[in-house]
């Protein structure tokens, strides 16, 4: 009887060995998917760091040629008040 129990004992045992290997190798597998998805995350974060940069970028010259532009008009108004003429007119 007492070597049953130490049988059956130790076939528990194994088993809770064997479900304590399994959780730790899916807390494991756990630990690696979100590594890549932080990974992934972070590629993600960069591209979009980028493209917010190249935005920027483009409202400036946008703003710039606008800032041009409005002088340019200013001016060809102003002068073309102390001509008495019409600019778009040849």
């Amino acid at each position: 009887m007492a070597s049953q129990c130490r049988s059956t004992e130790g076939h528990g045992n194994e088993a809770v060995g064997f479900f304590r290997g399994r959780r730790f190798d899916g807390r494991l597998v756990g630990g690696v998917v979100l590594q890549e998805e932080h990974a992934s995350h972070e590629t993600e974060k960069s591209s979009l760091q980028q493209t917010v940069l190249q935005y920027e970028e483009r409202l400036r010259t946008a703003e710039m040629n606008n800032y041009a532009l409005s002088m340019h008009l200013r001016q060809a108004a102003s002068t073309s008040g102390s001509l008495g003429r019409n600019p778009d007119v040849c």
